[in-house]
């Protein structure tokens, strides 16, 4: 029902109800309202629709009765109306999510026939002034002899007034959003701008570039409607931030293809993908006292279908995002990034993640299920002041949720089927209380479905195992320990699917240990670098102590145990080393995984050692075990063996 009809029935109803007539007087025409009857102004969190009012005196009725009656059915009246704009304006915000993948796909069409910068740029005016529904648009590289790029300005603004323009843009740091005459004064003298809305791009291969859209002024002005209609808001700036960054990388890319890769099309339009994907990953994590994030992703070549993403929502809470999208190479990238882009849209105006998957679900089946792809999603929305956390899974691999404090592993299953599978999807979330010491494990299926050479798999329980080894940990030595264990685990069948893994957890603070993780060839060859990784770290610690009885005993213990590894557990087969050493004023401690033959021994019945027997080849475990502290071997459900070693230092 149009506004119009919605007042015209309430004016109806209104007048059994006064027993008078009602009139709407709109904003426009305020010279007919007559002040003396009873009226009420209507307005809706600040939007101001007009007044209802009584068209003339009505006898024997208590004014103050009908003045509070008035006012009652004004304010129904204000959110009736008020509930049209909101749902204008969710429209046109969905309606912007899709116009913003669709130009997605169309930049990256353009960008596929052409390796010209500037037939790139003619295409992406067109394309922005489309899009965003403005008069105008301008791409430019200010200063030197860059040419501007526009649409829309003819007859309007000569190039001289676009060049000026743009210059006064590029000085800005942050966004432009203006929707008003007198603040466009500042880039456009002659006030023929109304509103505007600019960002600057950042490049590596050329100048700061500056992409605006904009709107002209109106002979005689314009009506409130007309502004409003055509004024840029929230959804616009956030839509323009996000293509930026896109056409930012495509402006690298373009430039870097036209240089280097006349000849190798297709291998520049993988490095493109992969610039392009790189590009929308975090660049900085948020910050959160108290705790502490880390992820990353491997992808199985140049390019993948997985992401992470964490930042901050306007509300003030911390979204976490996992996504896998099925399949591989430039069509999934593709895919992540306006899968990243159309969440990140969603998450602007909700927290609530079961709404988000199904609005995202709606805007991207389209184009997903023509090509025949689907995306798998784990989001939670964590809200650091309450350690409230919420979470909805989109057929994704399980997340872990471990709570050190009790040794509880909680699995956060799936909740809904994947996006882009069906246009409809029935989702739910759940939601708890994140504690001091909980750890929270999001990761995709490249590391639980990783594979030894008899196909069995790493598992969700394997991946439970490894976190639990080196408890207490800062999260980016966490991740990559378990990113090498999960190499190691499927060294002979190398991983089919792309990696990705995010931690949030407690903050480690006042830590003075250091840290070093490794990974290397499980040959006699590398244990020269093992060694000297180990001196490195210690020299880190204390180069003093590279000259001490203490240092030689710990690096003997070390070459034995690598090369018992090596001998022993891999049989001089193939594999990887891999561990973590790890140093402070009381202790050194040395952990390793291997993916060889079990340890069918024991450590507690080895007789202790002479001195003079002390020395490398021929006593290994009997030398680990006299020359440390503490030495424990275990074999992990996994099917990795997992040795700890300790080294005492306040006794030395």
């Amino acid at each position: 029902m149009k506004d119009h009809e919605l007042i015209t029935d309430f004016l109806v109803s209104g007048r059994e109800l006064f027993d008078s007539a009602l009139a709407f007087i709109p904003l426009e025409t305020p010279e007919a309202l007559d002040t003396t009857l009873p009226h009420f102004k209507l307005v809706w969190e600040g939007e101001e629709f007009g007044w209802l009012a009584l068209t003339e005196e009505v006898a024997g009725r208590d004014p103050y009765k009908t003045s509070t009656r008035l006012r009652w059915y004004g304010n129904v009246l204000s959110k009736a109306l008020g509930g049209h704009i909101l749902a204008e304006r969710l429209g046109e915000e969905l309606m912007m999510s899709w116009n913003e993948l669709r130009f997605m796909y169309n930049v990256t069409q353009k960008v596929a026939q052409t390796t010209e910068l500037e037939s790139i740029f003619k295409s992406l005016v067109e394309l922005l002034r489309d899009t965003f529904g403005a008069e105008a648009a301008v791409i430019s590289q200010p200063g030197g002899n860059a040419k501007n790029i526009s649409i829309g300005t003819d007859g309007r603004l000569s190039d001289l007034r676009v060049t000026r323009m743009i210059n006064r843009l590029a000085m800005h740091q942050e966004t432009v959003l203006v929707n008003n005459t007198e603040d466009t004064l500042e880039f456009v003298p002659d006030g023929l701008l109304d509103s505007m809305l600019a960002v600057n791009i950042e490049s590596q291969v050329a100048s700061s570039c500056v992409i605006a859209v904009f709107t002209y002024t109106k002979p005689g002005g314009k009506t409130e409607k007309q502004k409003r209609s055509e004024a840029f808001g929230s959804t616009h700036r956030l839509t323009l931030e996000a293509v930026s960054e896109l056409i930012g990388a495509l402006i690298d890319n373009a430039e870097l293809h036209r240089r280097e890769a006349k000849s190798v099309r297709f291998q520049a339009q993988i490095e493109i993908a992969a610039a392009i994907q790189k590009s929308l990953l975090p660049a900085k994590l948020p910050v959160i006292p108290g705790y502490e994030i880390a992820a990353g992703t491997k992808p199985v070549g140049q390019v993948g279908g997985d992401f992470f993403d964490v930042f901050e929502m306007p509300s003030g809470h911390i979204a976490l995002i996992v996504a896998d999208v099925a399949g591989k190479g430039v069509p999934a990238a593709m895919l992540t990034s306006s899968l990243r882009i159309v969440l990140r849209s969603q998450m602007e105006h909700s927290h609530f993640p079961a709404n988000i998957l199904l609005d995202a679900n709606r805007v991207l089946y389209p184009d997903m299920s023509r090509v025949d792809l689907f995306a798998t999603v784990f989001l939670a929305v964590f809200h650091p002041e309450t350690g409230q956390i919420t979470w909805a899974n989109a057929g994704h691999s399980p997340a872990l949720w471990y709570r050190a404090k009790t040794g509880e592993e909680r699995w956060l299953m799936g909740t809904s089927l994947p996006l882009g599978i069906y246009e409809e999807i029935q989702t739910d979330y759940h939601a708890g209380h994140f504690g001091g010491r909980d750890v929270l494990c999001v990761y995709s299926d490249g590391l639980s479905e990783a594979e030894t050479a008899d196909g069995r798999f790493f598992g969700k329980q394997g991946v439970a195992e490894t976190l639990k080894l080196i408890p207490g940990l800062p999260l980016e030595v966490t991740k990559r320990f378990l990113l090498d264990v999960v190499n190691t685990y499927g060294f002979h069948q190398q991983s089919g699917d792309d990696q990705t893994l995010l931690l949030m957890g407690p903050e480690v603070k006042n830590d003075d240990r250091i840290y070093t993780n490794f990974s290397l060839p499980s040959t006699v060859k590398h244990l020269q670098e093992l060694r000297e990784l180990f001196n490195s770290h210690v020299s880190q610690y204390d180069p003093e102590l590279i000259k001490t009885r203490w240092y030689q005993e710990a690096e003997l213990a070390l070459q034995e145990l690598a090369s018992n590894i090596i001998e022993h557990a891999y049989e001089y087969r193939p594999g990887l080393l891999t561990g973590l050493f790890t140093i402070s004023a009381e202790r050194l401690t040395i952990d390793f995984v291997d993916a060889g033959k079990q340890f069918t021994g024991s450590l507690c019945d080895l007789e202790p050692l002479e001195d003079n027997l002390l020395t490398e080849g021929g006593f290994g475990l009997h030398i680990i075990k006299q020359t440390m502290d503490g030495c424990n071997v275990q074999r992990l459900g996994s099917g990795l063996n997992y040795w700890h070693l300790q080294k005492n230092i306040a006794t030395q």
